[in-house]
């Protein structure tokens, strides 16, 4: 995400109004990707900030809101430029979310509203049209035309969420399944089913799970899924709504 100056923004508001308007919708909103890194984590979170090459004509700044191997991965890349741009230093500061799943930034809301904004940074996708409309993120359409970028360029469900009324907000660099599916092939072997082969449909998650249920003396004691737990209850939510082929915006009345 790119940062745009208040004066650039179509509207007439202030960057506090535009962080109390992000702060009441994100409420609504709690749908937050989850990542599985292979790696040891930082052994403090100043190894998850990095200050701009020395010398540098251009510095630009990004908020990077992960921790563990993402964060040391963003501080790698960002190393890498600097050494192929001699004239470009980048700063990178350790912005993470908060803990609620709702993708909130405090730290970056707070830059937003005292106008001090970084050029860059991580963004749900799912927040792209509220920030779009409170002009808070730059079209970056043109240097996209630039570059030769289109639709057929990245995955059709990445495009999808970059764009908002025709234009390009924000580029994606990563992605997840919505959601991983674990099971335990130990139990499975246990209660009689291929360890080999997971349930392939809605129905068959019910049959496994009532197979993989044991109660002992009135406890229960192993439950095969927790229908309401992937990875909280609003994930839960839009996941099994997914599934059961439900949706949650129209599209042609934009609600």
């Amino acid at each position: 995400m790119a940062s745009n100056s208040i004066d650039e923004c179509s509207r007439l508001f202030t960057r506090r109004d535009a962080i109390k308007t992000l702060g009441l919708g994100a409420t609504a909103l709690a749908l937050a990707g989850c990542e599985v890194m292979v790696g040891s984590p930082p052994k403090s979170l100043s190894s998850l900030g990095k200050d701009p090459a020395p010398g540098r004509s251009t510095v630009i700044d990004i908020y990077c809101g992960f921790g563990t191997a993402i964060g040391i991965g963003w501080i790698k890349l960002a190393t890498k430029y600097e050494q192929l741009h001699p004239d470009i230093g980048v700063r990178i500061t350790y912005a993470p979310t908060s803990s609620s799943g709702s993708g909130d930034n405090p730290k970056l809301f707070t830059a937003i509203a005292v106008d001090t904004a970084p050029d860059i940074a991580n963004l749900t996708p799912f927040s792209t049209p509220q920030w779009a409309e409170l002009g808070i993120m730059s079209d970056l359409t043109p240097y996209l035309q630039r570059d030769g970028l289109t639709a057929e360029t990245f995955f059709p469900v990445a495009w999808h969420d970059m764009n908002y009324k025709g234009k390009v907000w924000q580029v994606q660099w990563d992605a997840d399944a919505n959601f991983p599916f674990f099971w335990n092939k130990d139990i499975f072997e246990k209660v009689g089913l291929d360890p080999e082969r997971p349930p392939q449909t809605i129905e068959e998650v019910d049959e496994y799970s009532r197979k993989i249920n044991l109660t002992q003396g009135g406890s229960v004691v192993r439950i095969g899924m927790v229908p309401w737990g992937p990875y909280g209850f609003s994930n839960a939510m839009f996941t099994w709504g997914w599934a059961f082929g439900g949706d949650f915006y129209d599209v042609d009345k934009e609600e």
